[in-house]
């Protein structure tokens, strides 16, 4: 189980329901609909949508976001696109953003210098810190001789063969326990 991104924006004034769809539905035209969890048919008990009031304060809007939680430490869901969002719900609905991930109760603040240091790292590390956590159990990473020799990323792997990928171009490769490194077309 990981780590979910979570995201809330504080209002100064309750919004209406109409106003809280009307928002939803802007920030689903500017994101498209896989950033966030939508529940049309409302399966767990009611329908779903990109923004929703806040049940123990009704000055605050959740967003129901989709995606795993993006921070120094944890190179998983899309950094930018949480910094996107978060400065669009900031312009549009004039609130406080507040960002965590969902193994904690607390978000914190997420205003203009949280972001500009989250996009900062996004744009440092990306995912390799994550991605890289399995290859620490391979000595000497192949690399990609069509990204200009760009180290490979281990992804894990099974029955001595590591899954291997380039994030230059989006090739896979197994590399056997002999030492081997083969392009493969996909991991299994």
């Amino acid at each position: 189980m990981g780590v979910d991104a979570m995201m809330r924006v504080e209002l100064s004034e309750a919004l209406s329901d109409k106003e809280i769809m009307q928002a939803a539905g802007d920030l689903v035209e500017r994101f498209g609909t896989s950033p966030f969890f939508l529940d049309r048919a409302g399966k767990y008990g009611k329908p779903q949508h990109a923004l929703e009031r806040d049940d123990e304060n009704p000055k605050a809007l959740r967003v129901n976001l989709g995606y795993r939680y993006y921070g120094p430490g944890y190179e998983r869901g899309d950094g930018w696109l949480f910094v996107g969002i978060a400065r669009f719900l900031e312009q549009r609905l004039k609130g406080r953003v507040f960002y965590g991930g969902d193994s904690s109760d607390e978000l914190s603040p997420f205003g203009e210098q949280e972001r500009e240091a989250l996009a900062a790292h996004f744009i440092e590390n990306g995912h390799v810190p994550y991605n890289s956590y399995f290859g620490r159990r391979v000595t000497a990473m192949p690399t990609c001789a069509f990204c200009g020799d760009r180290p490979l990323i281990d992804h894990g792997g099974g029955q001595g063969v590591s899954f291997l990928s380039c994030h230059g171009c989006g090739q896979n490769f197994h590399l056997h326990g002999d030492g081997r490194c083969e392009e493969v077309e996909k991991f299994w």
